[in-house]
């Protein structure tokens, strides 16, 4: 379903809940995220 949608799948070794136990790779995927938001809004002005 993800390839579907064009997703980006990251997979972590962690707990189910891995903002807890790897707040440090969520915290990467999330500024690497947010990233690529902004750099696809400065290209579309």
């Amino acid at each position: 379903m993800a390839e579907r949608a064009g997703s980006t799948v990251v997979e972590v070794a962690g707990s189910h809940a891995v903002y807890v136990s790897r707040p440090d790779a969520v915290a990467e995927l999330i500024e690497a995220a947010a990233g690529e938001v902004k750099a696809d809004a400065a290209g579309g002005m």
